[in-house]
């Protein structure tokens, strides 16, 4: 779901950083509804939302921002799959 989101920001043709918590959240919404692992998903989704959109006011350039929500996104990615696999190891 993450990789997902990731590319619905690099290939968003939103113009506002508006928009694209728009478009974010529909597609977060849609992950929702469609995963079979639906609290995890949503929880994912969540926590990505608010991670990559937390710094996004700090910069007035539009692709400035987009490009740091993008990085903080990769970052998100990265560090939940390590995570992830810790928690995995750790049973």
């Amino acid at each position: 779901a993450i990789k997902v989101l990731i590319e619905l920001i690099q290939t968003s043709k939103a113009t506002t950083i508006m928009g694209l918590q728009i478009e974010l959240q529909s597609a977060a919404d849609l992950l929702k509804q469609h995963e079979s692992e639906g609290i995890s998903i949503a929880s994912g989704c969540e926590l990505f939302m608010r991670f990559v959109t937390r710094t996004a006011l700090d910069r007035t350039d539009y692709e400035t921002c987009k490009r740091r929500i993008i990085d903080r996104g990769e970052f998100f990615k990265e560090h939940s799959t390590r995570a992830r696999t810790k928690i995995a190891e750790l049973g």
